[in-house]
């Protein structure tokens, strides 16, 4: 098959948002593509086992959040799908059809009331994708179908897709997310096994390796956080050789060093981050198996997640975004691909 401030997830555009995309992988590979990439070195030195956390920025207070189904549903069911907040609206992008089908379709939605305002198709379908807002043009990069891809696809004004730059290696069940004027893109699997480099792009078509993953995963939330210390990412969950794992990964941008910070409360896959009002939200997924409809909060300062509330249903491989104050979890697996919407407020 996702604007800086004090210790808060980067934004993928005007609004804040998140992207957590990619989910079951296919397992042949296309033929070999051109990758447009740059080299990047990486940070050495012997990097660190150990889950002792980084020096921690200052917390925004605790929230309580409030989770409802909208009254508005998506115009068919979707699961394992890109969602991007951007200025036009909310953009959601290929993903599984109700008969488990990757689609090419592209929506603009309404983020008030879910009224389509635009449709249109990307160049190639695809679900367990992710995507990234760069310089107001947004992007759907790799995923899967009958193969494993490497396309990035950049959809135009009338949300019609093209390719236009190839990944180093193809990706799906993959995750992405900007910062400090970048975006970065990392977990999933190749078609064979799993990857471990973070890439890193400025302008949505040329990618470079600028860390490498402690633990390869896949279906993992990811989210971004800056602080006095330099941007980072937080990779949350994901599965790990076909087993959720709980681990919490750092990756330091400013020197390429990837280390464990902390643990979830369980194994935990194929769910959502968001922020609202400054703080990291982990929604739904799945764990050993079931589905979740639990929320959780990130403590940075302690390195541990909090319950935050539930859902109103359990769902996972959903799209989801933040517009404003609201983050929206759109579609999912329910556990079928489903048309539903669920809006998530603090109160």
């Amino acid at each position: 098959m996702s604007s800086p401030r004090a210790v808060r997830l980067a934004t993928l555009l005007a609004g804040a948002a998140v992207v957590v995309t990619g989910c079951s992988g296919t397992a042949s590979q296309p033929g070999a593509s051109s990758p447009s990439t740059t080299a990047v070195p990486i940070a050495t030195g012997a990097p660190s086992t150990s889950a002792e956390p980084s020096t921690p920025a200052p917390q925004p207070p605790p929230v309580r959040l409030v989770a409802r189904i909208a009254g508005w549903q998506l115009p068919e069911a979707r699961s394992r799908e890109v969602a991007l907040s951007t200025a036009g609206g909310l953009v959601l992008a290929g993903g599984l059809s109700s008969a488990h089908v990757s689609t090419s379709t592209v929506w603009t939605l309404s983020a008030t009331d879910g009224r389509v305002l635009h449709t249109g198709a990307l160049a190639a379908a695809v679900h367990d994708t992710t995507g990234l807002v760069v310089h107001r043009v947004p992007y759907v990069i790799a995923g899967g179908n009958t193969t494993t891809v490497d396309d990035v696809q950049e959809i135009s004004s009338g949300d019609t897709a093209q390719v236009v730059a190839h990944l180093p290696q193809p990706r799906s069940d993959l995750s992405a997310v900007s910062v400090g004027g970048a975006g970065y893109v990392l977990g999933g699997f190749d078609g064979t096994r799993s990857l471990s480099p973070v890439l890193r792009t400025a302008d949505g078509r040329h990618f470079a390796t600028v860390a490498q993953l402690r633990v390869t995963v896949r279906y993992a939330a990811l989210a971004a956080v800056t602080s006095p210390g330099g941007d980072k990412l937080l990779v949350f969950g994901g599965e790990h050789d076909g087993v959720p794992v709980d681990d919490v990964q750092q990756v330091d941008l400013a020197t390429g060093r990837t280390r464990i910070v902390g643990h979830l409360p369980h194994a935990l896959a194929h769910e959502a981050a968001v922020e609202i009002s400054g703080s990291v939200f982990l929604l739904g997924g799945r764990s050993n198996g079931q589905l979740q409809s639990a929320m959780w909060r990130w403590d940075a300062t302690r390195h541990r997640a909090v319950a935050a509330g539930r859902l109103p249903y359990a769902v996972a491989d959903a799209g989801a975004t933040v517009s404003g104050s609201t983050a929206f979890v759109l579609g999912g697996e329910t556990p079928e691909p489903t048309a539903r919407v669920i809006t998530v407020t603090a109160r």
